[in-house]
């Protein structure tokens, strides 16, 4: 490609009239070497070539699959966008799998089918039929059942296509039933998804005689259907959003509460698991602490010292502990980078400024002071599962958590030997084990700290979620530096 806005000029052209499906070659650097090789020019960068077919209205797909399964869709006269579906089943397993994708997919949609059609629904088909969307015609369907549904569905004015399932069961007419979708085609969009492999053949070739092909898998059809709508905006059926219906009984509210910070550090200990700093419950407090602090002394459990007289200055933090401050960032209520006595005096007063001016009835615990810890930043989680219980998170903490989402996760109970390998299943693992010459961070202090935390929620079932982020891991030591712990 050599006239780049040509290209897209050419392109947004012809997408007025006809869509333009591409397949792009060559966005690995293997595949460009390739291209080069073969075509001994270099193509043009991916990121780049993608924004220029979504600018110009290109349908991009990424495999051979997606590329003919576009070209069935538009086989079957199919050009513009439908995204609100019907399914229409003789077995629920496929149609609930089908569901499934069109749920998830960017642009499609089950639409909620009105009531007075699922009236007609349940006066035209057997009491075991399914009258919601989907539509489970069941496993004993002849083809007339198909029509009695499909004359009914055909009705519904705000459904764009009818996806018609098809699995060859004991009564299944699949000749039949291929015809009769060839004619009902012509009210609305059908999309035929025949199952059965050499069973099926003659209902294949009926929908071949009649101008019509065959989606092999769900997965397929809803795919191509979801490419060609990729820029739509998701519909919602208003009356989907209200159809679950109330209980019936008021359910029994279960409080949910965030567990002290003294409790948090006494029920930690028992664990072997430490937390760094010093509870301060009175701004007075400051100043003894720090001297404290900067003679070395081992205050609450914790050796928190350092010596100034080497000339290395103290860097502290200092944030609220309360029941009212979930995420302290949001609420102002963590200082970092303090370095004198009227610092973390002058940030005290921000803090309670802050917390106030957000919750004015907020409870304070106290103001937990640390040494600022350097490292890299981890997030260590568990949060109990309904089904499973305790479930263990281990990933890159701090602005990571969010952009990246790029965590592992483990049943409880969790060794040591099952936690490093927890710490080696991210994407990001290169980071911790040291880049362009840095030190790889405390891998065993690490794994200890999750085989702990499994253990701890196994023996202490009334703890929902505990939150560890960050916990700072350097070549040393791995050290929790926040918590959250709800009950």
């Amino acid at each position: 490609l050599s006239d780049g806005p040509r290209f897209i000029k050419l392109a947004s052209e012809i997408n007025k009239n006809k869509p333009i499906v591409l397949i792009k070659a060559g966005r690995s650097a293997q595949g460009q070497r390739a291209v080069m090789s073969h075509t001994g020019s270099l193509a043009p960068a991916s990121a780049v070539f993608s924004a220029a077919c979504e600018q110009s209205g290109i349908i991009a797909v990424e495999s051979i699959r997606e590329f003919f399964n576009m070209a069935k869709l538009f086989q079957l006269g199919i050009m513009k966008p439908l995204q609100r579906m019907i399914i229409l089943t003789n077995a629920g397993g496929p149609a609930v799998v089908t569901t499934d994708l069109i749920d998830l997919s960017r642009s499609l949609s089950l639409l909620e089918l009105k009531t007075e059609t699922k009236d007609s629904l349940r006066k035209a088909l057997p009491p075991m039929a399914a009258v919601n969307n989907p539509v489970d015609i069941i496993g004993d369907a002849l083809c007339t059942r198909y029509e009695s549904a499909l004359k009914i569905l055909i009705e519904e004015k705000d459904a764009d296509a009818i996806v018609t399932l098809l699995t060859p069961q004991l009564m299944t007419e699949t000749e039949a039933t291929a015809k009769l979708l060839a004619e009902y085609r012509k009210k609305k969009p059908i999309i035929p998804i025949f199952l059965g492999g050499t069973v099926i053949e003659g209902g294949l070739a009926e929908l071949r005689n009649n101008g019509m092909i065959n989606f092999t898998f769900p997965k397929d059809a809803v795919e191509a259907l979801d490419n060609l709508a990729r820029n739509a905006d998701k519909i919602y059926s208003k009356l989907a959003q209200t159809s679950v219906p109330l209980p019936s009984k008021t359910p029994k509210v279960q409080t949910e509460k965030m567990l002290s910070y003294r409790d948090t550090l006494s029920l930690f200990r028992k664990y072997g698991l430490k937390l760094p700093g010093i509870l301060l419950m009175e701004k007075k407090d400051i100043a003894g602490v720090v001297k404290n602090i900067v003679t070395a002394t081992k205050i609450a459990g914790n050796d928190v010292g350092a010596d100034l007289g080497t000339g290395t200055p103290i860097v502290y933090t200092l944030k609220a502990i309360s029941p009212d401050v979930i995420h302290k960032t949001d609420m102002g209520a963590v200082k970092l980078g303090l370095k004198t006595l009227a610092d973390i005096e002058n940030a005290w007063n921000e803090i309670v400024n802050n917390v106030i001016s957000k919750k004015p009835d907020a409870v304070f615990e106290g103001m937990l002071l640390e040494k600022m810890v350097a490292g890299k930043e981890i997030i260590i989680g568990m949060k109990r599962d309904a089904v499973f219980g305790p479930t263990v998170l281990f990933g890159l903490g701090g602005i990571f958590t969010e952009a990246l989402k790029d965590t592992s996760l483990r049943i409880a109970p969790i060794d040591k030997k099952d936690a490093l390998e927890m710490i080696r299943g991210i994407r990001g693992i290169n980071i911790l084990s040291g880049l362009r010459g840095e030190k790889p961070v405390n891998f065993d202090g690490l794994a200890d700290i999750i085989s702990k935390i499994s253990r701890l929620a196994i023996e202490n079932p009334e703890i929902k979620e505990i939150d560890l982020n960050p916990v700072m891991a350097n070549q040393d030591d791995a050290i929790i530096v926040d918590v959250r712990v709800m009950i």
